[in-house]
């Protein structure tokens, strides 16, 4: 069965989906153009900051003139202590790999004296 929400407002669906599907990439191209690649300070807020209105528009889109829940989109809140584990797992693994990279880039500088 249709869901009613979507089938009244076919053109936020199609914003929603090319903004998740395609934004991003055509942002970071268009911000390479015009801001090259010399990275400072202000270029990455600048480039983090559009990135986070880009989820922020896709979120105001499903919300609002969708009218679905944040569900439809993946994003459950009804087990949160799963979530925190799983954070909490991959921050090790990510972790204990900046570590080994830590670790072999110091034994090259030593082994290069």
């Amino acid at each position: 069965m249709h869901n009613p929400a979507t089938i009244r407002r076919p053109v936020a669906t199609f914003i929603g989906l090319a903004i998740a599907l395609s934004a991003a990439p055509v942002f970071m191209a268009v911000f390479r153009l015009v801001a090259g690649e010399n990275r400072s300070d202000l270029q990455v807020l600048a480039r983090e900051l559009g990135i986070w209105l880009l989820v922020g528009a896709l979120l105001w889109i499903v919300k609002r003139r969708e009218v679905l829940p944040l569900s439809s989109i993946g994003l459950h809140t009804d087990r949160p202590l799963r979530s925190i584990l799983r954070g909490a797992v991959l921050a090790l693994m990510v972790a204990a790999f900046i570590g080994v990279q830590i670790k072999a880039n110091t034994i090259a500088l030593v082994a290069s004296w």
